[in-house]
């Protein structure tokens, strides 16, 4: 066999963990975003994902496009707007964020720092 199939099959036998481990990864991420959404609800909306590690939240008093074009000239952080993946009549005024990362507490926070200035 290849070598990419040899890596494949290892991976396959190893999936409970793998998916254990990154279930684990997005619902610390996910209980993360829950608690800066609190303590930033005159910035955001959110409403929990039912799968997934990709969340849209909603943008309130900015548009969405501008926040984020801001955010990465003055932050470093990089949040895309909703127009770049979704139906914008649907969806309006959203960033996404990822939730599959490690570093999204890290982010979270630099992100809570940016806004409090």
């Amino acid at each position: 066999p290849a070598p990419s199939e040899i890596l494949a099959l290892m991976g396959l036998r190893q999936q409970e963990a793998i998916l254990a481990r990154n279930k684990h990864t997005i619902e610390v991420n996910l209980a993360a975003l829950e608690c800066f959404i609190k303590r930033n609800r005159s910035t955001f909306e959110y409403s929990k994902p039912k799968a997934g590690s990709t969340v849209f939240i909603k943008v309130l008093n900015e548009d969405a496009y501008e926040f984020s074009e801001r955010l990465v000239k003055e932050a470093g952080i990089m949040l895309l707007p909703s127009q770049v993946f979704l139906d914008t009549e649907k969806h309006v005024n959203r960033v996404r964020v990822g939730v599959g990362r490690k570093n999204v507490p890290e982010i979270l926070d630099r992100l809570d720092e940016y806004l409090s200035h």
